[in-house]
């Protein structure tokens, strides 16, 4: 089972169980999110759908979203985040974890 772990300030402050591959989850911080993310408004509302793959998450940005999402160091819309990956949206930095898995940075 994948989760994705909330970084800010250095430190995780939060993780989400994701659902089985081929699962959609809305990532923002409004209500109607999958995956509510509080504190950092540079995230929108409804800012990036992500679908479980099996090597890992697939990360949409959603139209009308106001901020970029940075992966690998640049701006991305869409693009697949392995095993240990991770991507950054504000303040706010995602990692895509396993069970016991070491984490590639």
């Amino acid at each position: 089972m994948l989760r994705l772990e909330i970084h800010r300030d250095g430190k995780q402050s939060g993780q989400f169980e994701l659902a089985g591959a081929g699962c959609a989850m809305i990532l923002g911080r409004g209500e109607e999110a999958d995956l509510k993310i509080e504190g950092d408004l540079l995230l929108s509302r409804k800012h990036a759908e992500l679908l479980t793959v099996t090597d890992g998450v697939e990360v949409k940005r959603l139209p009308g979203s106001s901020n970029a999402i940075y992966h690998e160091g640049a701006p991305k819309d869409h693009f697949t985040v392995g095993l240990g990956g991770r991507f950054q949206i504000g303040k706010t930095v995602f990692v895509v974890a396993g069970n016991g898995a070491q984490a590639k940075r």
